[in-house]
């Protein structure tokens, strides 16, 4: 079927896909096509009239001249718009543009002539406005005449190189409001982006506003509000960014200016609001001042006491003229902060320097929103290092030892990515971060599933931390060869890496069941094969995974159950196993409470044996301090063979959780729970005839929960 027998909603749909008015030739050349399709691109085009900004160095005929001279010409063209962007300034324009050839004493006629049929008259400061040729003026009349807006982004400017007017309703209608036709048309607005808040105090009902951009939030803007509620049309955004001055972060002045930040959201009254985004620019201060600001992150948080409690995404930026200095002499004004995130009860995303978190001459505060998701932090420093340090602990060996500080604190259990933007000359360069990988990366990755992404904003580049992390395997001076040639891994480095593979096995488990292979998993890590397939027998023979089809390198493998580390330290980081000081006494417990803990093994290696002091080799780890926490306290912690319950038994069943549909083996059990294989047999037994597991070709697979842990589960137990 030709292209042009298509009906016209088709045709309209398919033009859309094009690009639009910022970049005009397609559908130019679309409306040049054919009489047919002229229609069409010509709808598609005036859709979203996003108008060109010229410098305003260098002054130009002003693009939204051109479309208010169509849309006089045209008006069917006008009801077509929904999206429109322009600039303008409130200055006289004729002899600049008869200068560049455009004629304005037609089009200032016809434009006088129309706001006469709108019931302005000669009189009417509108009216002598156009008379006088004031670019803004143009604009005005522009929104008049379009009834179907849905998004706008404008600006009046009271100079061509200065910045959004505090005070833009007079530089578009002449007067103090706008006319009766903006009053109407603009109900279905639902994005706004505008210098400040003037549109807001003029009687304009934005029913239907959800995304609000206000570009000039100054001292004088707050200063001039009426209090809360005072500013129409923002109770039900969702969206709101603020470009504001960093002068509201200058703690010392704001106090005697008698305003505060939070005025302006209060005027505001979003009852809604999930995602708010604040650049702070300098707009008065310099670097060679002999006045030297003290700026306080904490305190300019606090100021968001209005919105804490709904918003889901906070991005808190530092604009600068694209002067590094500058912005490196801004961050170092900042005091140490003095506020807790916590108060964002719903927050998943936010956005922050890090001068606002933590900083090196102030004791480190690991506090984070409870649903936090993502963590990007702009510009850091080596501190960075230490502060993820405190919700890990020590990294090396692993497996670790028991933690030897009292400062580790809980990630939530919903965090996910942290990002570490790097700008050169401005904290650390990202090249410190990636060329020589951090062991903390790594376990943070390992053991908690939080990817780190280093973003380069000078070049533009993002990488992956732990992809980047260079094994000692990787260099001659860490690895030896015996005398047959074998390569011979340290153990630290196997312990590393099984961890990694485990973590890695366990992130794809919900994707792909069936696994990855010995080669997938070299690849998608970056490690050498042989150290990863010797690593994955070690596993293999630990019990940890499965190799249904050998131990080759094109088979796969599967996750089957947590390395002692892993399980030690997400247990740790959870909450779940109290946090002990270098004397063994839990920081949460009485002396003597899980005593276990202090056995806990000083190190492992790949395929599960453990190392004591003496150079002799045990053949397991001993998880007793793990088993005490997922069996229960009825697991007797005198020996490697205790006292298992039933109950610690389907507890650990349960707590397979993705893999009940492949079964748990019972020596895979008995080697987690530290039993041999005839006493969880004999549990087994039991609990197949009460029905609460389901039992085939030795393996376990859960059905439901007795009553012991129905009542764990009401009493809030940590499972």
């Amino acid at each position: 079927m030709p292209l042009e027998q298509l009906p016209a909603e088709l045709l309209l749909q398919i033009a859309l896909h094009l690009p639009d008015s910022s970049t005009p030739s397609h559908l130019k050349n679309l409306s040049l096509a054919s009489r047919a399709l002229r229609p069409i691109a010509q709808e598609a085009l005036f859709t979203t009239a996003k108008l060109c900004i010229c410098c305003g160095c260098h002054p130009k005929i002003n693009a939204l001249i051109k479309l208010l001279r169509t849309t006089l010409e045209r008006p069917d063209l006008a009801c077509k718009v929904k999206s429109l962007r322009f600039r303008a300034v409130r200055k006289p324009v004729d002899k600049l543009y008869t200068e560049q050839g455009l004629d304005l004493a037609d089009l200032r006629d016809r434009c006088i002539l129309k706001l006469e049929e709108l019931g302005f008259q000669q009189t009417h400061p509108w009216w002598r406005s156009i008379n006088n040729s004031i670019e803004s003026s143009f604009g005005g009349l522009l929104l008049a005449l379009l009834p179907q807006l849905t998004e706008i982004d404008f600006w009046v400017k009271d100079h061509q190189r200065g910045p959004p007017s505090s005070e833009c309703i007079s530089g578009l209608w002449g007067g103090t409001s706008p006319p009766k036709s903006v009053l109407h048309n603009w109900k279905n607005v639902n994005r706004l982006i505008t210098g400040d808040t003037s549109m807001l105090k003029c009687g304009i009902h934005f029913k239907s506003l959800s995304a609000l951009d206000l570009r000039t939030i100054s001292i004088g803007t707050v200063l001039r509000l009426n209090g809360p509620g005072s500013l129409q049309g923002a109770e039900n955004i969702t969206d709101l960014a603020l470009t504001a001055s960093i002068q509201f972060a200058d703690k010392d002045l704001i106090e005697k200016a008698e305003i505060e930040f939070g005025g302006l959201l209060e005027a505001l009254a979003c009852r809604v609001l999930k995602s708010l985004k604040i650049s702070l620019i300098n707009d008065g201060y310099n670097i060679d001042d002999a006045l030297i600001p003290e700026f306080n992150g904490g305190y300019f948080l606090s100021q968001l006491y209005t919105v804490q409690d709904t918003l889901e995404s906070l991005a808190i930026k530092i604009e600068t003229t694209d002067n590094n200095e500058e912005l490196e002499w801004m961050l170092e004004m900042f005091h140490p902060p003095n506020w807790s995130p916590v108060d964002f009860p719903t927050l998943k995303s936010l956005t922050i320097p890090e001068v606002f978190l933590f900083t090196s001459s102030m004791p480190y505060s690991w506090d984070m929103p409870p649903k936090l998701e993502q963590l990007d932090l702009l510009w850091p420093s080596e501190v960075v290092e230490n502060w993820i340090q405190g919700f890990i602990g020590p990294t090396q060996p692993l497996p670790l030892p028991k933690p030897q500080t009292e400062q580790l604190k809980k990630l939530p259990r919903s965090f996910q990515k942290l990002i570490l933007t790097c700008l050169d000359d401005v904290g650390v360069e990202a090249a410190y971060f990636a060329d020589d990988v951090s062991d903390i990366f790594c376990v943070l990755w390992g053991t908690c599933n939080v990817v780190t992404e280093i973003y380069d904003q000078a070049r533009n580049t993002r990488e992956i931390l732990h992809l980047q992390y260079k094994h000692d395997d990787d260099s001659e001076d860490d690895h030896s060869e015996d005398n047959d040639g074998e390569v011979k891994d340290d153990d630290d480095n196997s312990d590393k890496r099984a961890t990694i593979i485990l973590a890695l096995l366990k992130q794809r488990f919900n994707l792909d069941p069936n696994g990855l292979t010995v080669a997938q998993l070299a690849a998608e890590l970056r490690f050498d094969l042989q150290q990863v397939q010797k690593t994955v027998e070690g596993l293999h023979r630990a019990g940890r995974i499965l190799a249904p089809t050998g131990l080759g390198e094109g088979s796969r493998v599967q996750f089957v159950n947590t390395t002692a580390n892993m399980l030690y330290l997400g247990l740790m980081i959870q909450g779940h196993l109290p946090r002990t000081s270098h004397g063994g006494t839990s920081v949460d417990e009485q002396p003597g409470e899980h005593a276990c803990i202090d056995n806990f093994p000083k190190g492992a290696g790949s395929d599960g044996a453990l190392e004591d002091d003496d150079g002799t080799d045990e053949e397991m780890p001993d998880l007793e301090p793990v088993v005490s926490v997922l069996a229960g306290p009825r697991v007797a912690p005198l020996s490697r063979v205790g006292l298992i319950t039933e109950t610690a038994v389907l507890r650990f069943v349960r707590q397979c959780g993705p893999l009940n549909h492949l079964g748990v083996t019972y020596q895979d059990i008995a080697t987690s729970l530290g039993t041999d294989y005839d006493e969880i047999a004999t549990r087994m037994d039991s609990l197949c005839r009460a029905g609460y597991v389901r039992a085939a070709d030795d393996k376990a697979y859960f059905v439901s929960e007795n009553d012991e842990l129905l009542r764990e589960d009401l009493g809030h137990s940590i499972y």
